[in-house]
């Protein structure tokens, strides 16, 4: 469904946050890296991470930590490099 909604034009920073909870927290990993993969911002999603953890779905929390510090670092790496 959700690749469905993507061809179609779903704005995937739309709800994003509400996305990739449900989707973290219910251990849908396919669906987690596509949302992902799509833009949608994890650095938004720490309630997630916590209710994915509780579950017991590694995966989507790896993904999602990854995510989070890929974010970190490309905010970082912009400062840094950023023209003043």
């Amino acid at each position: 469904m959700a690749k469905v909604l993507l061809r179609h034009g779903a704005d995937v920073s739309a709800g994003a946050q509400d996305s990739l909870y449900h989707a973290a927290k219910n251990g849908h990993v396919d669906v987690v890296r596509l949302l992902l993969a799509n833009g949608a911002d994890a650095s938004r999603c720490r309630d997630a991470i916590v209710r994915a953890e509780e579950r017991g779905h590694a995966q989507a929390v790896t993904l999602l930590k990854a995510a989070v510090r890929k974010g970190a670092l490309m905010r970082l790496l912009g400062k840094c490099f950023m023209p003043r």
